[in-house]
C-alpha cells in the first residue's frame, strides 16, 4: 500500500488501486527526471489516481509517484537505459582474459580498457561512482568517467581465493572462499574464512578494507549473491567438504543480523541469480537461481521464490548447462550470461556465448540478442547504474 504525502512539492506518494492501474497503456512518457538528481522516475503504468493518469517508480527509493505541479524544473527522457559489465574470466584453451564490456539494455557494447593482469578468477562491484574489479587475492582496480582510460590500483582484496563479491549501499561486500594467502587452512576453533569483508570509501574518497558488521553462519565459497540494498542475499555454495549448500540467506550489514529464507531445492554452486519484480509495481522482488554444479553433475534446474512464498519453486530448465556463469536484472528482466559445459567423450569446454533472458509470464528461456565476444566463463558479471556510464 503507497502512502499518501506531499513530497519536494514536486510529487505524492498515491494509494495504488489495482482496478485503476492500467500495465499496458504507453500514452505516459517512459520515464521522467529532475534537475539535479541521478536517479529517474519509471514509468510502470497508467492510474487514474494521478492527475495526468501516469504512475510512475522512484529508482531512489522504489515507491511509487505522480507527477503534479511544482517548482522544480522536469523533463522528459527516453527509455531509461540499464548497463551490467561482464569482465576477465576464461575463454576457450583454458586463455584468462583481461578484457572488459559494458552492455546496455539497448544491445549496445562498450569496451573499458583491458585489466593489467590476467583475470581468470576475477570479482567486483561499485563502489560511489566507481567500477571495482578484484582479481583473486592478487589485486583490486578501479574504473570511472572521470579517469576513463586506465584501470587504477585500489586497496589489496582480502586474502581468501574464490570469495564472492556483491554490490552494496556501503560498498562491495567480500564472502567465503577456500584458501588464505594461497594455503588451505587448518581447522581451527574459530574459522577465519567465515570473515566478511568491505571494501568503502573513506571520507577522502580513498577506498578502504575493512571487516564488515557480519560474519557467514557456516563457512563457504563458490555461492552467489543477489543484490539487496544493504542486505544481500546468498544462495548456494559447497564447503570444503565437499557439501552442496541450499542455503540462501540475507546478510544486514548494518544490524549485523541474518535471516534465513526458504532453502532451495538443489544444493549448488558456481550458479547464476539475482532478483526481479513479477510487476512493475510490486514492492517485493522474486528471486531466481539457475545453472550451476551439485556433487558431481551439471544442474539445468532453475528456481524461483516468489514474494511471500515459503518454498522455491521450479522455473523452465535452461536449454543448456551452465557452469561459472552469471545473472543479472535488466528492466526486472533476469538474464543468464556466459558459462560453459564439459562436453565428453572430448572432455573440452563448449561454452555459452548467447546471453538468454527468463520470461516469466510464460516461464520460458530465450536469446536477449547479445553475445558474448569472446565466449567467456569464471568472469565477474554485475549490474552497473546508470550513473556511472551516463
Amino acid at each position: 500500500m503507497l502512502k499518501a504525502g506531499i513530497i519536494l512539492s514536486v510529487l505524492f506518494r498515491t494509494v495504488l488501486l489495482q482496478t485503476t492501474l492500467n500495465l499496458t497503456s504507453t500514452a505516459c512518457p517512459p520515464c521522467k527526471e529532475i534537475e539535479g538528481d541521478p536517479n529517474l522516475y519509471i514509468h510502470v503504468g497508467d492510474f487514474s489516481g494521478c492527475s495526468d493518469n501516469c504512475l510512475y517508480r522512484y529508482e531512489g527509493d522504489d515507491l511509487y509517484y505522480c507527477f503534479t505541479t511544482g517548482v522544480q524544473k522536469i523533463f522528459e527522457c527516453s527509455v531509461p537505459e540499464e548497463y551490467f559489465i561482464v569482465a576477465g574470466g576464461v575463454t576457450s584453451e583454458n586463455t584468462a582474459l583481461r578484457s572488459v564490456i559494458v552492455y546496455g539494455s539497448d544491445l549496445s557494447e562498450l569496451a573499458l580498457p583491458d585489466l593489467p593482469l590476467n583475470a581468470d578468477s576475477v570479482i567486483g562491484g561499485i563502489v560511489d561512482d566507481k567500477i571495482l574489479l578484484c582479481i583473486s587475492i592478487l589485486a583490486c582496480f578501479s574504473w570511472s568517467k572521470s579517469n576513463p582510460t586506465i584501470w587504477m590500483p585500489e586497496v589489496s582484496p582480502p586474502s581468501y581465493s574464490q570469495a564472492t563479491a556483491v554490490t552494496t549501499d556501503l560498498g562491495v561486500w567480500f564472502s567465503g572462499g577456500m584458501f588464505v594467502a594461497g594455503k588451505r587452512l587448518k581447522r581451527q576453533s574459530t574459522d577465519p574464512l567465515v570473515q566478511t569483508f568491505l571494501i568503502s570509501s573513506d571520507a577522502n574518497g580513498t577506498t578502504v578494507k575493512t571487516r564488515a558488521n557480519v560474519d557467514l553462519t557456516t563457512h563457504r565459497f563458490y555461492h552467489c549473491a543477489i543484490e539487496n540494498g544493504n542486505s544481500p542475499i546468498l544462495t548456494g555454495g559447497v564447503s570444503l567438504s565437499q557439501i552442496y549448500f541450499t542455503l540462501v540467506e540475507r546478510y544486514n550489514l548494518q544490524a549485523g543480523t541474518v535471516d534465513v529464507l526458504p532453502s532451495l531445492n538443489i544444493g549448488r554452486n558456481n550458479h547464476g541469480c539475482t532478483k526481479f519484480k513479477v510487476n512493475p509495481t510490486d514492492t517485493d522482488y522474486a528471486l531466481i537461481v539457475g545453472g550451476g554444479w551439485n556433487g558431481g553433475t551439471y544442474t539445468d534446474k532453475v528456481e524461483v521464490l516468489y514474494p511471500g512464498s515459503s518454498s522455491w519453486v521450479y522455473a523452465q530448465d535452461l536449454p543448456q548447462n551452465r557452469l561459472f556463469t552469471g545473472m543479472v536484472n535488466i528492466l526486472d528482466t533476469p538474464l543468464l550470461v556466459g558459462g560453459a559445459e564439459v562436453i565428453q567423450p572430448e572432455n573440452v569446454w563448449e561454452y555459452r556465448p548467447k546471453v538468454l533472458s527468463f520470461n516469466n509470464t510464460i516461464n520460458s528461456w530465450n536469446e536477449y540478442g547479445l553475445t558474448l565476444n569472446p565466449e567467456r566463463r569464471f568472469m565477474a558479471v554485475f549490474n552497473i547504474p546508470r550513473r556511472i556510464m551516463n
